[in-house]
């Protein structure tokens, strides 16, 4: 940007940092060089850095291969409770919360995944600002308060707050969620600081991870719910979370990149707000998870519902995370290769048709069938949901705000999701059609919305890669 300092006698163009010179001070020639070749010395300047933004990128190394890693630990930890919300929420509805509806619980699991992502925004700004390591640290303590008072947790309201605004899905205390906020999005960000052409691998290795945690999780909490009760069995989670959040601490190496001045936030919010492609891309991408969650909260459920044996009715969630470590790890490589919006299309798609099968699946091997399907299709999408925002950032700086902008979003839809699912099926008599159909519409929506964003990119840069 360029800024015109007013003096007398001319005006004269000053880069943003520098202190302006009154013309008159300066030997003739000097002062007529600067007013005549000023504006064209200034584009010349910025022409220069633009190379930059692909040098700033180293990646590798040590700092971002402990990162990464880093990151997927701290993802691992983070959605433990998010990604186990199935098993909890059949636990609740059995005990704690016997005569509250469906629905009603589900707000539960629902407010606490919209605010790891609502909290994006906030959490961004602070990325680019340079606090990434306060977030990190700021958030554990924050989570992990949230799991503790979860574990006594007794009531509907109280598990709420542990749950949705502390730590994530299970029966708590509202301070998961807020903790959730500040871990997710400058764990996941830091990683695409050091990585432009390899990041949605290296993302997709990170996103992998917390589908391996979240495997063994559900199994974990389903043994131990019956051996030793829901408070010494969260307590045992939180003793575990401990221990790998002081590691995240450890390994996560904020980058230090080149001192830029942030843009005022307000300014910053009306230009991606102005630009349609944010607006189309956001939408569509939450659209998208709200379908997404919807099938992995009520499987359980659903499930007993058509009476399945007891053992699938105990592995089903980890059965779901552990062919979503498949497509995970295989998205982010696929991504790179054809381009992130173009992998993604295709992914939502099969994700909300999968979404529709669901509701013929009631055998025990169709039911097993659909599991692993589906998890592999929500890996898929998972994996790149925030590369699929890093792609409209213009610089390196953006990212942040960029990931959060569009968090914000899916937050909504996030929040509203699965309560409305949870109304579809009591208005239609406990069948489950109708959720399961307004969870494939939101993503087949989705997709179409994404392919709009492609196309649009694709004419803009020239390129069939996007």
């Amino acid at each position: 940007m360029q800024r015109t300092i007013s003096v007398d006698p001319p005006s004269i163009v000053v880069a943003p940092g520098c202190i302006p010179v009154d013309p008159a001070a300066l030997p003739e020639e000097d002062s007529s060089q600067l007013e005549n070749n000023g504006e064209l010395d200034l584009k010349e300047k910025e022409n220069d850095r633009i190379p930059m933004a692909e040098l700033e990128y180293p990646e590798g190394g040590l700092p971002a291969y402990l990162t990464v890693a880093g990151s997927a630990i701290c993802l691992v930890t983070m959605f433990a409770m998010s990604n186990t919300w199935g098993a909890l929420q059949a636990e609740l509805k059995n005990n704690q919360l016997k005569g509250y509806s469906q629905s009603a619980i589900s707000w539960i699991g629902s407010a606490g995944i919209a605010l790891i992502y609502a909290g994006g925004l906030p959490a961004g700004r602070m990325f680019d600002a340079g606090f990434m390591r306060y977030e990190i640290i700021t958030g554990a303590l924050v989570y992990l308060l949230g799991v503790y008072t979860l574990s006594v947790s007794k009531q509907f309201y109280s598990i709420f707050i542990s749950y949705a605004i502390l730590t994530g899905p299970p029966e708590g205390n509202n301070l998961t969620q807020v903790g959730g906020a500040l871990l997710f999005t400058p764990s996941v960000s830091a990683v695409g600081t050091y990585f432009k052409r390899r990041r949605g691998s290296m993302v997709a290795i990170v996103v992998a991870s917390s589908a391996l945690g979240s495997v063994a999780f559900p199994i974990m909490l389903n043994q131990l719910f019956a051996k030793i009760g829901f408070g010494k069995t969260i307590r045992a989670l939180a003793y575990l979370q401990t221990g790998c959040f002081v590691l995240v601490n450890l390994l996560i190496r904020p980058r230090k990149l080149p001192p830029k001045v942030q843009p005022p936030l307000r300014a910053t919010l009306m230009k991606f707000t102005r630009q349609p492609l944010t607006w189309v891309l956001s939408i569509g991408t939450a659209l998208i998870i709200m379908g997404i969650w919807i099938p992995l909260f009520y499987i359980q459920v659903y499930l007993q519902a058509h009476n399945a044996p007891p053992v699938l009715l105990k592995y089903c969630i980890a059965i779901t995370n552990g062919a979503a470590v498949v497509g995970r790890l295989s998205s982010g490589p696929i991504a790179d290769r054809i381009g992130t919006l173009n992998a993604a299309v295709p992914y939502s798609f099969v994700t909300g048709v999968l979404c529709f099968a669901l509701i013929g699946a009631k055998s025990f091997g169709a039911s097993v069938t659909w599991l692993v399907l589906y998890g592999i299709a929500n890996g898929l999408f998972v994996t790149i949901l925030t590369p699929i925002l890093m792609t409209l950032a213009e610089d390196v700086s953006e990212i942040g705000m960029r990931v959060g902008y569009g968090l914000f979003l899916v937050a909504i839809a996030t929040l509203i999701g699965s309560p409305i699912a949870g109304a579809l099926l009591s208005a239609a008599g406990g069948s489950y059609a109708a959720p399961f159909s307004f969870a494939g519409a939101a993503c087949i929506a989705g997709s179409g919305l994404l392919a709009i964003a492609r196309f649009s990119q694709a004419r803009s840069r020239g390129t069939q890669k996007v």
